[in-house]
């Protein structure tokens, strides 16, 4: 490797634990600032006012905490052996298409309200999101490997443990798992918009 593309590999790992801190501080801030909203939602559930959207505020809340906090173990720790690497490096994608389809069951749940729970819209918006789940697990899972190189030694001590694609130029890798996700989510838009046009109040 030359001097180079060492000062760039080094630029790239920095930029990343910069993103990576800067979302944990937002992701707190978040949490603590919405601290008394999630109460208020509890305190309606105890009285017996059960709501769906309570249920889908704590799985998206705490679906999205658990993936966090997985896939920023993975990067920051020192202290895996390629052993445990091997073990662990798989629950952060794991965790994160449920976190994903949770985040789309909301936005299609949305769509389907502004639409005024019209039948189209419900079938297109079921069909997308079953094909756009069903997509993301493949892709997300697909020949995932651990990026640091694993020694024969199954005791040896690696920088981090995360995961990646086998091959990042193949065709099936990760980023298709954004591109569906980012479809799914302009399929909602598309339908919401649609229909908040459709229904707009008309200039006297």
């Amino acid at each position: 490797m030359s001097i180079l593309e060492a000062a760039i590999k080094t630029g790239a790992i920095q930029t990343a634990n910069n993103l990576r801190i800067a979302s944990l501080a937002i992701a707190t801030y978040d949490y603590l600032w919405t601290l008394p909203a999630e109460y208020r939602f509890y305190r309606t559930w105890y009285r017996g006012n059960f709501r769906l959207s309570l249920v889908l505020f704590v799985l998206i809340r705490y679906s999205s905490i658990t993936v966090l906090t997985l896939s920023n173990v993975g990067f920051f720790s020192t202290g895996f052996t390629a052993a445990s690497c091997n073990r662990y490096y798989m629950l952060p994608p794991i965790f994160k298409v449920p976190q994903t389809m949770t985040s789309q069951a909301i936005l299609g749940i949305r769509a389907y309200s502004i639409s005024g729970r019209n039948r189209y819209p419900a079938a297109v918006l079921l069909s997308g999101y079953v094909v756009a789940s069903t997509l993301q697990w493949f892709t997300n899972l697909y020949h995932r490997r651990v990026i640091s190189e694993i020694e024969k030694d199954p005791m040896t001590v690696l920088s981090s443990c995360t995961g990646a694609s086998t091959n990042p130029r193949a065709f099936i890798s990760v980023w298709l798992f954004y591109l569906v996700a980012m479809l799914y989510d302009l399929l909602t838009l598309a339908i919401s918009m649609g229909y908040l046009l459709k229904y707009r109040p008309q200039s006297p």
